[in-house]
Order: C-alpha cells, then structure tokens, then sequence
C-alpha cells in the first residue's frame, strides 16, 4: 500500500496547477413564468430553464448555473423564488458577467403546452424575437431540445453544428424523475429534499445530478457510506467536479478506504490547492504512514491559509513525526495565541515539548488542554498519527482544532 501511494503522490505532485479555458458567450436562464392551473406542473418552469441550461452546457457553451444565479439574485435583497422583473433580471445578468439573458413563459396542459422564450444581448439590451415551441407534456424533452437548437441559430453560436448533434443531447431524464428532482430545489426541509431526490433515483436510471446532491445531503450528516454510493455516481457537465471530488474523497477517508480517498482528494488539493482537500490529502497520507507526503501537503495547506488551526497543527504534528520537533514548536507557538481556546493546539505543543526534553513546560500544555476539555486518557496513543484532523468543511472556518476534543 505505501509504495502505491508514494507512487501516486509523486504523480500528483507534478501536476499542473493551472489551465486555461477558451473565451465565449455564457448564458444565463432564469426560470420561466407559469401559467398552470393547479400544482401538477408547478415544476415545469424551472424544468425547462434547467434543462435548457444543461443542454447548453454539454454544447461547450458557458452557463451561469443555479446556485450562482441564486446567489446574484439574493445579493439583490429578493427571495431566490421571486418572479422578476425584466429590469431586475437585467440587473442580476449583468452582475454575473453574462452575454446572454434568457427568459420566457409556459402555459397550457398536459396535453398542450406553449412555451416561448426571448434572448437579450445583454452588452447591447438588444432583445431577441420571440422562440416559441408547442406540444404536450410527454413530448417537453424534445420541446426543450427544439428551443436549444433555435437558441443557437438565433444568437448565431451553432457555428454549423448540425442539427442531429445538438438533439443527440435531448434530455433522457423521464418527466417523472425530472419533475421529482426539480422540485427538491425548493422542498421545505431536509427530510422531504431527499425524499424526492431518491424518487428520482428510484427507477435506476442514470442521474448523475440526482446523486451529487443527495451524495451531498448523505455527506453533511456525516452517513458516510452512504454519501460514497451515490458520489460514486455523481460525474457529469454541469455539476461541481472538485465538491464532488472533496466530498468523496473525505467519505472514503472516513470509511477506512484510504487510496482511494487519496486519488478522490488530489484534483481538488493539487489542481486548485485547495487548503482543506490538501489537509485532508494530508490525513490521508497520515493514516498509511505516508509521512513525506502528508508533510508536502500540510505544507502547501499552510501556505494557502496560514491562520487555520488545524492546518496549523497537522503541519507541527508531521514535522514532529519527521524528527523536526523544534521547528515544528515554533511554528505552532506562532498559532496558538491566535487560538488560545483550542485545547489540541495546546496538547499538540505539550506533546512537541515533551519531545524536546521541556518535561516542566509540556505538563502545563497537557493542564492547559485538558482544561479546556480535551480528554488526555483518549488521546494518548502509541501512534500520534490518529490525532491528525481532517476538515470537512469547504472553506478553512479556523474552528477545527478548537473543536476536537
């Protein structure tokens, strides 16, 4: 298992840590106004949106996606599930960087709907004529598929694409699965979100939204094997590869499954050296005594975000494992008095001071932590290794270490 890893880790080492990405126009699709009687399509507006959006997407077209938009249009002091006016809709394009508005309307019944759509240049606020499409429920895929194709004419981007490329991404999702899924957007709880997210799931078919988002509800409350199953599932155009990624990876790192945590962690630690995949990366290397590599990562972590505790603590804590007690003592003194209230900060530096020789100092850092609610009985183990922390949460919080006990 080590010289596997250190194979690996040395690979990841080398990556490349940047890439560009080619220039062109992004869209933005906001969820089109309804006209239903009743609720049985009260799905079908954000249906569509985000259909069109997907669709888009896997076009190599840039897209402005839900979570972003919800973001712009609450930084606008509106509740995500408002109808906007056009100006507002304008405002919110503009503020994400968007070439392209995209709005519309639906109506009808199930056995007819009529939707139409308008594009408006949003450099220019010059407005698109109207894209209009007909047809019953059973057939809104290839509705939502015809409006693309319309879409890429209209704005000039089909750039010869032919026709039966672009209905080649038609939406396979069946309107059951699609109406369950989008409605788990705005469900009132956590309860009934994944209630719908796994009537989604429940005729098997390939979904790999469906799984990153429940993969996601699994993950935040902690079921790790659980979080894994459907992660596992959850790669595809449109969806955050390196949350995914993070999330996996520190579900794997849970379950025991410690390779594979370290293959689900590296996009996310290497490519965008991001500070938590890189501690956890760390952990992971850690846990298999891969020391070298775990000293690498916490490094890189610490230079990302030097004022995390626990970034700040796993670094002293493999320096010390390496036979560099003193630098590692050091470096954490500089830490705690911005932490004073983190009991493992201090009996981390108990623990470097003992193996300094400071018997007299370390015992007053073993007092200092254990009154500040950290069980020594526990933490005293043969292997120091185990008292490595991971971070699970996306962003360095700089509550790690003071909340390990």
């Amino acid at each position: 298992m080590e010289t596997a890893a250190r194979r690996l880790v040395v690979l990841l080492v080398l990556m490349i840590l940047s890439c560009g990405t080619a220039p062109g126009r992004t869209f933005l699709v906001f969820p089109f106004d309804e006209s239903f009687a009743g609720d049985a399509l009260d799905w079908v507006g954000e249906g569509i949106a985000q259909s069109l959006s997907d669709q888009l997407e896997e076009m190599g077209v840039g897209v402005i996606g839900r979570a972003a938009r919800l973001e712009l249009v609450e930084s606008n002091d509106l509740p995500p599930s408002a109808r906007l006016s056009r100006g507002t809709m304008i405002r919110v394009a503009q503020a994400s960087g968007a070439d392209v508005l995209v709005f519309g309307r639906c109506g009808g019944a199930e056995e007819g709907l009529e939707i139409s759509l308008r594009t408006l240049d949003v450099a220019s606020l010059r407005l698109g004529g109207e894209i209009a499409a007909a047809g019953p429920l059973a057939a809104l895929p290839q509705l939502e598929n015809e409006l693309v194709w319309r879409m890429l004419l209209h704005t000039g981007l089909d750039g010869g694409i032919p026709r039966e490329r672009v209905a080649a991404l038609t939406r396979k999702i069946p309107n059951p699965a699609w109406a369950s899924y989008i409605r788990s957007f705005s469900a009132p709880s956590e309860k009934e979100q994944m209630r719908l997210l796994s009537a989604a799931l429940a005729d098997g078919a390939p979904f790999p939204a469906a799984h990153f988002y429940l993969g996601r509800l699994h993950y935040q409350n902690r079921q790790w094997p659980q979080a894994v199953s459907h992660l596992l599932h959850a790669t595809g155009t449109g969806l955050s590869q390196w949350q995914r990624d993070f999330w996996l990876g520190n579900s794997l790192m849970q379950s025991g499954r410690f390779l594979e945590a370290i293959r689900a962690l590296s996009p996310a630690a290497f490519l965008r050296q991001h500070p938590p995949a890189l501690n956890n990366f760390g952990v992971t290397c850690l846990r298999i005594g891969e020391d070298t590599a775990a000293s690498y990562a916490f490094a890189f972590a610490h230079a990302r975000a030097p004022h995390d505790p626990t970034i700040a603590g796993n670094l002293a804590l493999t320096r010390s494992l390496r036979g560099d007690s003193r630098t590692a003592l050091a470096e954490l003194e500089k830490t705690i008095p911005t932490y004073p209230e983190s009991g493992m900060l201090h009996f981390i530096r108990g623990f470097l001071l003992r193996a300094n020789g400071d018997a007299g100092r370390a015992a007053d850092a073993f007092d200092r932590a254990k009154n500040l609610g950290v069980s020594l009985e526990k933490l005293e183990s043969p292997d120091p290794r185990s008292w490595s922390r991971p971070l699970l949460q996306e962003q360095p919080s700089g509550g790690g270490w003071g909340a390990a006990k």
